[in-house]
C-alpha cells in the first residue's frame, strides 16, 4: 500500500479513500450501531469489522441503498475498522466499542 493525497494506509492493509466514507452512529457505542453507506451505492457490498490486527470478528454482505444494523454486542471493548467493500473501492470506519 502507498500513501497518497487520496488514500491512507493503514497496518491493517485498509486503504482508506477520502472522496467518500460511510456513516458509523452511534460511536462510540456497546456493539450495536447503524452503518449508513453513502448515497449512490447499488446492489450488495461486503461489510467486515476488523481488529487491529486485521482479523475479521465479523462479516456480511449488506444492501447498498439502505442502513445496515449491526449488533456486536458481547465482542470485547476497544478500536475497530469496518471495512466496505464495493465493486470498485473500499471504504473504512474506525469503530470503538466500550465496555458496559
Amino acid at each position: 500500500c502507498v500513501s497518497s493525497p487520496e488514500t491512507e494506509c493503514l497496518g491493517t492493509n485498509i486503504t482508506s479513500a477520502t472522496a467518500i466514507s460511510a456513516a458509523i452512529f452511534p460511536n462510540p457505542n456497546t456493539g450495536a450501531f447503524t452503518l449508513a453507506l453513502p448515497s449512490g451505492l447499488t446492489g450488495t457490498v461486503a461489510v467486515e469489522v476488523l481488529d487491529l490486527r486485521g482479523r475479521a470478528v465479523w462479516s456480511n454482505t449488506v444492501n447498498a441503498a439502505s442502513n445496515a444494523n449491526i449488533d456486536l454486542t458481547g465482542t470485547t471493548p476497544g478500536t475497530y475498522y469496518v471495512r466496505v467493500t464495493t465493486a470498485n473501492e473500499v471504504l473504512k470506519e474506525k469503530l470503538v466499542i466500550l465496555g458496559r
